[in-house]
């Protein structure tokens, strides 16, 4: 999962994003706990510039990631993903996001 994943994000392809996530997807902001919808997120890669870092863990259900973004208005943040998937698509998500100095 970690090399579609990584593959998605570092082209810049909506469409290899978009078939990674399950059509119930929801990415949940574990600061704020405000949730995310797949549309959401899916703009919110399209708008952003985004370097995975580190793959921190990775098993048959379970794909852990560090990371950084580049925002429109060019600030950088850090962040944590947790990913709950079946092997094919991601589930769920989990985000923690600091700004980066």
């Amino acid at each position: 999962m970690f090399d579609a994943w990584l593959d998605a994000v570092t082209s810049e392809d909506t469409a290899k994003l978009d078939a990674l996530l399950a059509d119930d997807f929801v990415m949940t902001s574990i600061r704020s706990g405000n949730t995310y919808d797949r549309t959401t997120v899916l703009d919110w890669y399209a708008s952003n510039t985004n370097e995975v870092t580190e793959c921190l863990f990775e098993d048959d259900s379970i794909l852990v990631l560090q990371g950084r973004d580049t925002n429109g208005d060019g600030e950088t943040h850090a962040y944590m993903d947790y990913f709950e998937h079946d092997g094919q698509r991601i589930t769920s998500a989990k985000v923690v996001v600091a700004k980066a100095e």
